[in-house]
């Protein structure tokens, strides 16, 4: 998610040290941190739980996003999205660790494969899953979604859910497949099927609205490149200009 300011930027030693021996104290030989995934995320080995993700926050945007992440996992379990482990607050830094998914973000190379939206099928039920009990994943886009080896996907990073109805609670997510809160000011469901419309099109290596964000695209009035979507998602990226 983009609240991360930092998660384009290298990670300085000192930060890196300092969350490893965070780990060390509070949990001792019982997790391992294995690799850097992002600024804020790495993976581990829990003596417990396995292989694991461990997400930092640091910044109070970020500590607000890792616990509505935390409470929506720990209220709302399903075998559709990763399962809360634990959640700690270790000395400023807080700390959440969450079961890993097998394989990987999805990726422009998936159009490639034999069946290239072989992953969208498991996706669309978990957004109408998640949607049934009144919330929205609120930041569908390709690094948000894993893809294992079967072509089954997998929606991840849940901090930016918001209730279905209601006014977006700040902080939100900022990217381009989605509205921000100047757009669109009561939170509503077709926002994840747009966003996963622009997904889908760019998992195909398809560009609908020449790497604009939604909101730009629409103020240009432009018309989205349709050519190769399936009829349902060409239909949401129109309807999503109006």
């Amino acid at each position: 998610m983009t609240y991360r300011s930092s998660s384009d930027t290298k990670p300085s030693k000192d930060l890196c040290q300092s969350r490893l021996g965070l780990i060390r104290r509070f949990y001792r030989q019982q997790l391992v941190l294995s690799k850097q995934v992002k600024t804020n995320v790495y993976f581990g080995y829990h003596a417990d739980f396995g292989e694991v993700v461990i997400k930092f926050a640091d910044t109070e945007t970020e500590k607000i996003l890792l616990q509505r992440e935390t409470k929506f996992l720990h209220r709302c379990p399903s075998s559709s999205w990763p399962k809360w482990r634990d959640y700690q607050s270790l000395s400023g830094t807080d700390c959440l660790i969450l079961e890993k998914l097998p394989g990987d973000p999805l990726k422009i190379t998936e159009s490639l494969a034999t069946q290239p939206l072989q992953w969208l099928h498991n996706v669309e039920h978990t957004l109408v899953s998640l949607h049934q009990q009144g919330m929205i994943h609120g930041d569908i886009k390709p690094s948000n979604i894993i893809v294992d080896c079967t072509g089954k996907g997998k929606l991840i990073d849940f901090g930016a859910t918001q209730v279905i109805g209601s006014a977006p609670k700040a902080p939100i997510a900022k990217s381009r497949f989605f509205y921000d809160t100047q757009t669109r000011h009561i939170t509503a469901a077709k926002q994840d099927w747009q966003a996963l419309a622009i997904t889908v099109a760019t998992s195909l290596n398809i560009d609908p609205f020449q790497s604009l964000p939604l909101v730009q695209a629409k103020q240009t009035r432009m018309t989205p490149n349709t050519k190769g979507i399936p009829s349902k998602y060409a239909l949401l990226l129109k309807q999503a200009l109006c």
